[in-house]
């Protein structure tokens, strides 16, 4: 998987935390990082038997970062779970007969292109949403036996009993979540503007993560007391926000079906989030559990916030309704789903040939006879991205 911490390594992280135990199986996690990301890595400890780091140049020849990365292999017989794309375009370029469990982390484009163009070698596709799902069995070609929708592990095993608005002086508002366009972060010193033109003004509103956008926050901010602008936090420090919270605010504009909101119902932080039909609409209903707006909706934002401030009685029930709509994702079941899929799969392809695509090149010199160093030293010279 990608070393990069978010949504998709808390998924991993519970993935392992509440698996199975059997001593017969054994989990390695190959944690993938490009020199030139600038994310933070995961750093929180990951409950696998083997933890490898593999690091390569964004310069390089692809070839040779998928032969150096198939060197993590075992043999012809371990189960590849992949979380991103690389480790599958490891298995085409490599003719690798490993069986391999793609997970379809969200409705993105770059997810589908890899289904779509490597959809030989993956032997089963997990979509844990009902978008997700669709959008896999839609595409030409797809044998619906291959995609299986199962929710992941969630930690869910927070409690909240006392009520939280009798219980604190002041109405806390939280956002978490990489701070990008796509999860519609630079809406936030909008939604405090419109937020206190309409006479809120008793409430503290913290905002957690980090990203493109967090310069541009932090000085939009600054005139706002209200705001805390936090940058980057663990885990622990981001599920105890959420149990401080009476709100949980996501403006996001694309998801596969956010971790995060899980882990904000299971805290009992009341969502107001963004209306997507892919994974958002698979856990909140509206006005049941948390409240829905539609994209981009500054002032809906606002009003659904207004309306929880305004009416704390409705806020607890929509937060004690979070209770029964969280069992989806218990986390011992569904960890064991995943992995009896993983196990089902390798049975079933045990025997079967596969039958390897061509190796869609991303660059025009991603060229297997190419030397690596002759490629590095062209790509130093000619910095031409599609080189």
């Amino acid at each position: 998987m990608p070393d990069i911490d978010a949504g998709v390594s808390r998924i991993v992280r519970n993935l392992l935390h509440y698996k199975p135990v059997d001593k017969d199986i054994q989990y390695a996690v190959v944690l993938i990082r490009r020199n030139d990301q600038k994310e933070i890595q995961v750093t929180e400890t990951l409950d696998a038997d083997e933890v490898i780091r593999f690091n390569y140049r964004e310069d390089e020849n692809p070839f040779v970062v998928f032969r150096r990365l198939s060197k993590t292999l075992k043999s012809e017989h371990d189960i590849i779970v992949g979380n991103d794309g690389l480790e599958i375009k490891m298995v085409v370029t490599q003719h690798l007969k490993n069986p391999v469990l793609y997970i379809v982390h969200g409705d993105f484009p770059d997810y589908y292109n890899i289904v779509n163009n490597y959809y030989p070698v993956i032997n089963s596709i997990v979509a844990y949403s009902t978008k997700i799902e669709k959008s896999l069995l839609k595409m030409p070609g797809i044998d619906k036996v291959k995609v299986h929708k199962i929710y992941y592990p969630a930690n869910i095993k927070q409690s909240f009993i006392k009520s939280k608005s009798e219980n604190s002086g002041r109405f806390k508002i939280v956002f978490a979540g990489m701070l990008v366009e796509r999860k519609g972060a630079e809406l936030l010193p909008l939604i405090y503007d419109g937020l206190v033109e309409r006479g809120m003004h008793e409430f503290d509103f913290k905002i957690i993560g980090d990203g493109e956008l967090y310069s541009f926050l932090k000085t939009s901010c600054e005139r706002f007391h209200q705001i805390v602008l936090t940058g980057w936090k663990d885990h622990a420090y981001v599920q105890e926000a959420m149990q401080q919270a009476d709100v949980f605010l996501f403006p996001s504009r694309l998801e596969g079906l956010p971790n995060v909101l899980i882990e904000a119902l299971a805290a009992g932080a009341v969502p107001v989030v963004t209306n997507l039909e892919s994974g958002v609409r698979d856990i909140i209903q509206h006005d049941l559990n948390g409240l829905l707006v539609e994209a981009d909706d500054i002032a809906g934002y606002c009003e659904a916030i207004l309306k929880l401030y305004n009416n704390r009685e409705h806020l607890e029930r929509l937060r004690l309704n979070s209770k029964g709509s969280l069992g989806m994702f218990a986390p011992y079941a569904q960890a064991k789903a995943y992995e009896d899929l993983a196990i089902e799969t390798a049975k079933k392809e045990s025997n079967k040939e596969t039958v390897f695509p061509n190796y869609k090149r991303g660059r025009f010199l991603d060229r297997k006879w190419i030397p690596n160093w002759l490629l590095i030293t062209i790509r130093k010279i000619i910095k031409n991205p599609k080189l």
